[in-house]
């Protein structure tokens, strides 16, 4: 499975730029970043480590989550993960940084585990592959209750693409970085593109 990320290290320095609103410093940080093995566990570490976000809830809100569990999203093509990263991208960026490129890490990891397959569902349940994430809380809360590995569902972003939400640790593993992606993200028309370059 793929995943584009930066480490959890670059995000902290990238959050204090855009505190700062300092595009030049943005880019510049962007340029040098590095990854480091620990710092790929640690990613796959990160949705399941219990956070204060805010609302009462230990993880943050996401399309197969309330927030009441955790959800590592990963993607079975390089492209949907980079879809999938540059949906989310304009949403933590100011609209005065203007245009922002970020260097990102193209990360592939094992799984193993059963993922129950939602795909040929969608035609019948359409509510899978919709913005709102009402039915897919549902979902999650169910998949999360049953003990279920994980899932496979369509791409709401990529067309015939496959997205992998995993709802435990201990099914990832072997994670490496095999390339990199250079997400485009444009603050003020709010949306972004996600070039893979590995």
């Amino acid at each position: 499975m793929y995943r584009v990320a930066l480490t959890l290290d670059e995000k902290a320095i990238l959050k204090q730029c855009i505190d700062n609103q300092d595009a030049a410093a943005l880019q510049e940080a962007t340029t040098f970043f590095q990854v480091e093995e620990s710092d790929l566990l640690t990613l796959l570490d990160d949705p399941f480590t219990p956070k204060s976000v805010g609302d009462g809830k230990p993880f943050p809100e996401s399309r197969f989550s309330d927030g009441s569990h955790g959800v590592f999203y990963s993607a079975q093509e390089q492209e949907t993960a980079g879809k999938e990263y540059a949906q989310h991208a304009p949403k933590y960026i100011p609209e005065t940084m203007g245009t922002v490129v970020l260097s990102l890490h193209l990360i592939d990891c094992r799984v193993r585990g059963t993922l129950t397959d939602l795909r040929p569902r969608a035609l019948d349940f359409p509510d899978l592959i919709a913005e709102e994430h009402d039915f897919c809380h549902e979902v999650g809360a169910l998949v999360a209750k049953e003990n279920i590995d994980g899932l496979l569902a369509s791409s709401v972003r990529q067309t015939g693409g496959t997205n992998a939400p995993l709802f435990k640790r201990s099914c990832l593993s072997e994670p490496r970085k095999i390339g990199s992606a250079v997400c485009t993200v444009d603050t003020v028309a709010k949306n972004a593109t996600c070039t893979i370059a590995s």
